[in-house]
């Protein structure tokens, strides 16, 4: 439901299940799409519309039958000028009231229409009467002599004898079973035969012949009469006799109806609540307790309709294949802890590999950069590419191993590099190897009893480096810079980090991954 204080411009989330999305609309969106798209047709009962809310522009055209007017609803101003025909009015039902005075003259007046009883008495007048007045026209005995010119009759009166004669009117001739002679006297008469009846048409009356089958049967005293062919019953609200002829007749009734079955047409009953009857024998849906709406889970009965509508539980959702997941993304939520192993890693997801420096945007702190040629290991930390190993630099170039007294020759002290080099207190420096480039010892002790270097003489805090195979040990000066390099070309080294660097100060190797100058080591074991 929407709350008290919605308004349309309100935005409402909607969960668009067709692709997965949420969109956003607006109340008064929601609500004119549902009505004139979403809400099915003929749910919307009358009972619903805000009264005398509905006008002429809600209503099509020909929508309004004789079942939606009430009895009496349309009044005289309703109806057009004109409009009514003659084919709605009732028979007989046109009265004088109706009838404006001198309104009917000869043309609204059927040929015969004006009989006796319509006619006043003593209203026909001499100007009314045409000529041609035949004698059926004359009451009996009402014609006296003042009314009869003697030269009316073709003979006229004999003035000799006084008889009357009679004109030759007619031809002499037999008909319909008479026979009469020019004056028209009938001289005999025979019985009428069929030949002498004219035959019925559709306009004349006449005879005719009943038909052997036609149900009609005639006595020989030409009396007409209907065969018993049926049972008298009442059938439908009808009763007819023996005769077939209607009797009676009443509304059916609901016994009347044949019912219906999966076959054939019929009535039915229409049970409630699901199915509604209106009294003009409209079916329609009954409403359910469910309220209208979008359900994800619904409960359906055995016929189909819906009884109650949830939402969805954790227990309804089945299990998914990953293969369903197309699209999108899944949050850190999603991932157990330690649940991401290293298979499931693309190449290079968190190092990269190459020689020149990488971007500094969009990289995770903590991302690896390997460069090959120095086998150099790097690490992002938010602001710079930190080394956290040099790789090559310490194993191929400078590896600080240790002390060595240099008037005996003697190794004092080691750290893990020396040990890794092969060497412990006490011993002397081994041969030089191209695997060992980079090795060197720092003087604790000045002298000239370093065998490798027979004839040099180094001071406190000299180096001792293996130059490889070829050149052999040689001495590095970190006061004077002489033999062999000194602090200025050291600190050129990519691992070698300088600081100042005075008098007797060697190199310790950092957790930096930097080579730093120091005053002075301790004799012993430095791992």
């Amino acid at each position: 439901m929407l709350p008290a204080d919605a308004e349309a411009s309100d935005d409402l989330a909607v969960a668009d299940y067709s692709s997965s999305e949420t969109r956003r609309i607006t109340t008064k969106g929601l609500v004119e799409e549902g009505v004139s798209r979403l809400i099915d047709d003929g749910v919307i009962p009358g009972a619903k519309l805000v009264d005398d809310s509905v006008t002429a522009l809600q209503i099509a055209p020909d929508a309004i039958t004789a079942n939606e007017l009430a009895d009496n609803a349309v009044d005289t101003a309703a109806i057009q000028d004109d409009a009514v025909t003659q084919a709605k009015l009732a028979d007989d039902s046109v009265g004088t009231d109706q009838i404006i005075a001198n309104a009917v003259t000869d043309s609204e007046l059927a040929d015969n229409a004006v009989d006796t009883t319509a006619i006043q008495d003593l209203a026909v007048t001499d100007i009314k009467v045409a000529s041609g007045i035949n004698g059926t026209k004359i009451a009996d005995n009402t014609l006296t002599a003042a009314e009869i010119n003697p030269a009316a009759l073709d003979r006229g009166i004999d003035k000799t004898s006084g008889a009357v004669g009679h004109t030759n009117a007619v031809t002499a001739a037999t008909m319909s079973g008479i026979t009469y002679d020019e004056h028209g006297h009938v001289t005999s008469t025979t019985s009428l035969v069929s030949s002498d009846l004219p035959p019925a048409t559709a306009t004349d009356i006449g005879a005719v012949s009943i038909p052997t089958d036609s149900g009609l049967t005639v006595t020989a005293a030409g009396v007409l009469d209907h065969e018993n062919n049926v049972t008298a019953a009442t059938v439908s609200g009808i009763t007819y006799d023996e005769h077939g002829h209607i009797s009676s007749a009443a509304p059916l009734a609901g016994t009347d109806l044949p019912p219906a079955t999966d076959l054939a047409l019929g009535a039915v009953i229409v049970p409630g609540p699901v199915l509604e009857v209106s009294g003009n024998g409209e079916i329609t849906h009954g409403d359910t307790t469910v309220a209208p709406g979008e359900y994800p889970k619904v409960t359906v009965d055995q016929k189909g309709h819906v009884t109650s509508g949830t939402s969805l539980v954790r227990a309804d959702i089945p299990a998914l294949d990953a293969s369903i997941l197309t699209t999108g993304t899944l949050d850190a939520d999603r991932y157990a802890d330690f649940s991401i192993t290293r298979g499931k890693l693309a190449d290079y997801a968190i190092t990269y590999i190459q020689e020149a420096t990488p971007p500094t945007t969009g990289v995770s702190i903590g991302t690896l950069w390997f460069q090959e040629s120095t086998a150099g290991l790097h690490m992002w930390n938010g602001n710079s590419w930190m080394p956290i190993s040099i790789g090559r630099l310490s194993q191929e170039n400078l590896r600080y191993c240790g002390t060595i007294d240099a008037s005996t020759g003697i190794i004092t002290g080691v750290t893990t590099f020396g040990v890794s080099a092969g060497y412990s207190i006490g011993d002397s420096l081994q041969n030089a190897t191209d695997q060992a480039t980079g090795v060197y010892f720092v003087v604790s002790a000045p002298g000239n009893g370093i065998s490798q270097t027979p004839g040099v003489t180094y001071d406190n805090g000299d180096w001792v480096l293996c130059n490889g195979a070829a050149a052999g040990w040689v001495r590095i000066d970190t006061l004077n810079g002489g033999g062999g390099g000194g602090s200025t070309n050291l600190g050129d080294l990519l691992d070698v980090t300088l600081t100042s660097p005075v008098q007797d100060q060697i190199l310790q190797y950092s957790s930096s991954g930097q080579w730093v100058n120091v005053t002075g080591l301790d004799e012993g074991l430095y791992g």
